[in-house]
């Protein structure tokens, strides 16, 4: 029994750490490609799509599209700490539930990959724009990607209080068989009261 418990987390821990290490590596390898070939560019902005995409080599030192600014040690201790909580909650999923897995993997890819640049170099370096959207990067949008993964895990699920024939919980079971009560005898001062 231990030792299928054991293999159940090695495989829970194995595919989410598996989708988070390759996002972190994937993420960083970008960042390193975009710092190299946009910063200091001459020829000007590259656009795709007839300019909807381009890329921009920006900086954030704060949270999300700019918020909560020079705040690094703040956002790196938050981002240890849900990376832990992510990961030991990983720990407890169930084995059969390779989606949840994925999307927590996409999360602590994404928070660890953008985690690393602010250990690194003191701030997230963005490089992706889409017209009329701030500009982001891979780890960001593995971290929409996970949440959009459980969002759809969680609500793709069957509604826990609700049985399979659609009745509701509260009523008593329906059973397999006829129940049969026994039948009391009543006396004629019973028979008057009914």
């Amino acid at each position: 029994m231990r030792g299928a418990r054991t293999a159940r987390l090695r495989g829970v821990t194995l595919l989410t750490s598996g989708v988070g290490i390759l996002i972190v590596v994937a993420d960083q390898m970008t960042k390193i490609w975009a710092v190299n070939s946009l910063s200091g560019s001459s020829a000007g902005v590259p656009s795709i799509l007839d300019g909807w995409l381009s890329l921009v080599l920006t900086t954030n030192d704060g949270a999300a599209f700019g918020i909560l600014a020079d705040r690094g040690i703040l956002f790196i201790v938050v981002g240890l700490v849900l990376s832990g909580v992510v990961l030991v909650f990983a720990r407890v999923l169930p084995s059969r539930r390779p989606l949840l897995q994925v999307s927590l993997g996409l999360q602590v890819g994404g928070a660890v990959g953008n985690l690393s640049d602010r250990i690194r170099v003191g701030h997230v370096i963005d490089f992706i724009q889409i017209r009329y959207w701030p500009v982001f990067n891979l780890a960001d949008s593995a971290i929409v990607c996970g949440v959009g993964l459980l969002v759809y895990f969680l609500l793709s699920q069957p509604d826990p209080r609700r049985t399979d024939q659609g009745r509701d919980p509260t009523q008593e079971p329906a059973h397999p068989y006829p129940v049969s009560r026994p039948e009391t005898r009543m006396g004629p001062t019973d028979r008057s009261r009914k």
